[in-house]
């Protein structure tokens, strides 16, 4: 997913924070005046509520004093829940076998929208098996992308495995 400069900027001054804390930054997202953040143990693929609570607070004092949003904002932390959306060209990769959609930002084929099994990444292609036969989407042109609540990702959550 395409992050703005300002979610970037943000991203960039918040990641050294979380590693300190053996934390991955998985998402920023700033829209209708919400900061969210979202992070990750990049074991367990997870964040408990306390862990989310403490990275707020240690992220809260850098956002105040750098101040990258001029206008008022609401922080919320949190963990990127079993319907995590993609960001990255690996989470293509970690969670292949897994259902999800994605979303282009310019049709392919006169399709922007695809849902199906992600199958991992062949150069800068993310491989989706649909319906319709296996789909290779350009990375730099995925607007949205996440997984969804299967059966699969319910058990796999329970053993902490994704």
């Amino acid at each position: 997913m395409k992050l703005s400069e300002l979610e970037r900027h943000i991203a960039d001054l918040i990641r050294p924070i979380a590693a300190e804390r053996g934390v991955n930054i998985v998402w920023v997202n700033f829209q209708g005046g919400i900061l969210q953040i979202m992070a990750e143990d990049p074991t367990t693929k997870t964040l408990g509520l306390d862990d989310c609570a403490a990275l707020s607070r240690a992220i809260s004092p850098v956002l105040e004093s750098e101040d990258p949003i001029s206008a008022p904002y609401r922080l919320e932390v949190s963990s990127p829940g079993v319907e995590r959306p993609l960001v990255t060209s690996e989470d293509f990769t970690t969670y292949a076998g897994h259902m999800a959609k994605v979303e282009l930002d310019m049709a392919l084929n006169g399709q922007k929208r695809f849902k199906g099994t992600l199958n991992g990444i062949k150069g800068d292609m993310a491989l989706m098996i649909t319906e319709t036969g296996e789909k290779e989407l350009p990375l730099d042109r995925i607007r949205s992308a996440h997984l969804l609540l299967t059966d699969e990702i319910m058990a796999a959550g329970k053993k902490k495995t994704i």
